[in-house]
């Protein structure tokens, strides 16, 4: 049995891959280039992290561990955030990322069942998908390039 909540991030995952090009950015190339390192290194973690829930059949478990190993990444990742100077909307959309980091990481630390965690999880998904869509724009870079 697969968790829904792995399908659905799968499935945004292609949409969001499928997405065209952004035109451009609101910010200098100095905060994109940030942006872009720090969103990079927190990447490579959210990939480590989805990879090892993706396995059929997840116990509680291993999605515990898996998401008590993800919670430095996302505290390091927002710690980096908060150090670019974005502006305008962009420091706005950053702000709620990092606040939706926040819930992420209360969430991730405190997994009691797998059903529970579905639902807590799901009920991020949505602020996450717009406020990639909403960094994609005020960086100028693809959504599918953004990790969020």
């Amino acid at each position: 049995m697969r968790l829904r909540w792995l399908s659905a991030l799968a499935a945004v995952a292609v949409v969001i891959g499928a997405s065209p090009s952004v035109a451009s950015a609101s910010q200098s190339s100095k905060v994109v280039s940030e942006w872009k390192a720090a969103d990079g290194t927190f990447g490579n973690a959210d990939f480590k992290w989805t990879s090892a829930l993706s396995g059929s059949n997840p116990t509680l478990t291993q999605v515990k561990k898996a998401s008590l190993a993800f919670i430095p990444a996302i505290k390091t990742f927002d710690t980096a955030l908060k150090k670019i100077h974005f502006t305008g909307k962009t420091a706005t959309d950053i702000a709620s990322l990092i606040t939706v980091n926040t819930k992420e990481i209360a969430i991730l630390g405190h997994i009691t069942s797998l059903k529970s965690f579905e639902g807590d999880f799901g009920a991020l998904e949505a602020k996450f998908g717009s406020l990639q869509a909403a960094l994609s724009k005020d960086l100028g870079i693809p959504e599918a390039d953004i990790q969020v």
